[in-house]
């Protein structure tokens, strides 16, 4: 909000917590597996790798393109997902740090989710 990825809330008494959220920003998510490309495999159709026609336009004698390797065709694998910065300030004398947790997984559940809301 107002261009504040993330903060910290202060307490005011009598309140017992405070969520200070940030603004969503739209970040790269690497794949689980560390692997940021695969390779598509790709069958040729028919009529495909008969005959190959040099750079200018007219036909080559082909060897160059017989003897080099083709260059595989990758898929990104990472995702471009929407992010934010969510930060809980409670006072411990009335909130334990268990049932902090609970309302931060159920705020995350919800947020990701709001479909959810309605069940």
């Amino acid at each position: 909000m107002f261009g504040i990825d993330e903060f910290t809330a202060v307490i005011n008494p009598p309140q017992a917590c405070i969520l200070a959220v940030g603004q969503g920003r739209r970040v790269l998510l690497p794949p689980e597996d560390g692997v940021l490309f695969e390779e598509i495999h790709e069958e040729k159709g028919e009529g495909e790798g008969e005959k190959k026609e040099g750079v200018d336009g007219g036909e080559g004698n082909g060897n160059e393109e017989e003897n080099a390797q083709p260059m595989p065709k990758l898929r990104w694998k990472a995702k471009v997902v929407t992010s934010m910065a969510v930060r809980l300030s409670c006072d411990s004398r009335a909130v334990n740090d268990e049932t902090a947790a609970v309302l931060l997984a159920r705020f995350q559940h919800f947020i990701q989710k709001p479909e959810n809301i309605l069940l």
